[in-house]
């Protein structure tokens, strides 16, 4: 299942498409798995796909040494990924997420 959310925070504006278990291995291709199944070299270590803005991927950090999976997210179409922080975890994300559903921004619904 897939949710889409109108969203605005972080200087960021569009509608996010919320990947759910199903979907999570698919939504990786183009991002850290290339169309031919490899890993892209490029693609930090431990990031999943879990959202997408625009195409833009918003990746939660795992690992055995990470803490509360944060969230991260990079603008595509520049030749490389430079992951910024977005949520310091993925309850955060899921709860900035949940005020974007209560209070939807005007600015993406116009």
């Amino acid at each position: 299942m897939r949710v889409e959310i109108a969203y605005d925070f972080d200087d960021l504006q569009g509608h996010l498409r919320l990947y759910g278990a199903s979907e999570l291995l698919e939504a990786q291709v183009g991002y850290s798995s290339l169309p031919d199944g490899s890993i892209s070299p490029e693609w930090p270590e431990g990031y999943l796909v879990i959202a997408s803005l625009e195409g833009d991927p918003f990746a939660i950090e795992t690992g055995p040494d990470i803490a509360d999976s944060p969230v991260h997210v990079a603008l595509h179409g520049l030749g490389r990924w430079d992951f910024e922080p977005t949520a310091n975890s993925f309850a955060a994300f899921l709860l900035r997420l949940g005020d974007l559903l209560a209070h939807p921004p005007q600015s993406v619904n116009d």
